[in-house]
This record gives structure tokens, sequence and C-alpha cells, in this order.
């Protein structure tokens, strides 16, 4: 893995340690139970660009750091330090405050890493057995939409289809894991508005995709 050592050859900014995603040392340490510990006897990939993440990861003791690659040049963003959770917007949530979002970048355990690590499968456990937690983690959510909203003045007065454009647009992953009713409040509709209108955004998006896969094969195909 020669991308990685060169990775460690970077002068790295850190990050301010004990970040923790829920402030509640209790609701903490529930989350945690649910969680395996993984020892990193060498550096190891967690994450892909594009890949979907399978987990959600709490740092132990050691570090995690991101990395990505522009025009064949390698950047090394930031390292993860202890006290910090790591996960993407399609999983549990991220807020630029309490958590870090990786979803746009490589994440890599460092050497001698502990990492606690939080399965998508024994997340949909935790929160079927602790039910209270699924509450906090839909408000917290809403709100991290609503700063996000607040700070587009332009779509306070902007229709319906343009609002749940939005929203399928900066924040994907909360569609699947915020119940519809609390978002359709959150945008003044009725659910069943709120629902047509992102069966059909969400038509669109499958059909555009569906087309740009058409096209990138077609051009592989020319001689």
């Amino acid at each position: 893995m020669s991308s990685s050592n060169d990775c460690c050859s970077y002068p790295f900014p850190a990050l301010d340690a004990n970040n923790i995603v829920l402030s509640s040392s209790e609701i903490h340490q529930t989350i945690l139970k649910y969680c395996i510990s993984r020892t990193f006897e060498s550096q190891t990939i967690l994450l892909r660009e594009g890949s979907p993440n399978r987990a959600i990861y709490y740092i132990e003791s050691g570090y995690a750091y991101l990395y990505h690659y522009h025009d064949k040049k390698l950047f090394v963003p930031f390292l993860v330090g202890r006290g910090h959770w790591i996960t993407d917007k399609r999983s549990f949530y991220n807020s630029t405050s309490d958590a870090i979002s990786v979803s746009h970048e490589n994440l890599v355990a460092a050497q001698g890493a502990v990492l606690q690590e939080l399965s998508i499968e024994n997340y949909h456990r935790l929160i079927a057995e602790q039910r209270y937690l699924e509450t906090l983690i839909h408000k917290k959510r809403v709100e991290i939409l609503e700063d996000m909203y607040s700070s587009l003045i332009f779509l306070k007065d902007a229709n319906a289809q343009k609002k749940v454009e939005w929203l399928l647009e900066v924040y994907h992953g909360i569609l699947n894991s915020v119940p519809q009713y609390i978002l359709a409040s959150f945008l003044g509709m009725k659910e069943e508005t709120f629902s047509r209108k992102l069966r059909e955004l969400l038509k669109l998006e499958i059909a555009e995709r569906q087309s740009s896969s058409s096209d990138e094969a077609q051009l592989h195909e020319k001689p």
C-alpha cells in the first residue's frame, strides 16, 4: 500500500480531540455497547471514495486520516484524532461540529489505532432496542437541516418543488432515515405532497443516472 506510506510523510494538521457526536456520556456509552473494538496492526483502508459506508467508527486511541487524489496529486485534508466519530451522509448523522463526514474521501486507520466499529446492522439493532435514541438522532438531523436551510435565504420563498430538490441534493442520505412526516413538516408541506414530489424527483434522478451510465458505456466502446 505505497499510497498510504506516502500519506504518512505529510505534515498533518490535527483536529481537536473530544469531539463527541452526542454530548451525553450516558448516550455515548450506550452506543459503544453496540460497537466492536478493532485494533489495527497495520495501516488499513476503511472507506474508499465512492464506496458505500458499511460502518461508523469511534476513535478510541491513535488516529485515522482522510486523503484523496486530485490531478494525480495526493492530498491529506486532516488527521482524525481520539474522541471523534466518523460517519458519512448515508448513515447515522453528521454535523460540522459533532462528527466528520467522509463521503468524499478515503479513510485510513493508522497503525496501532484502536477504533470502535458500529456496523450498519448493529446501528439498526441499537435503534430498535433503544427507541429514545432514534428520536434524539432525528432531532439532531432536523437541527442540521435547519442550519443549512436558514443559510439559503432564497429558499424561504421557494416553491415546494424547489425545497424538495434542495433536500434531495444536499442531504440525500437523510431521506431513508428520518420519517417523512418530520421532513414534510420541516419544509412546511403536507406529508402526501412531500412524498409525491420526492417520488417524482427520485425517478428523475434514477433516469439521469441510467442515461449517464449509458453515455459512458458508449464512450468506452468507441475505438
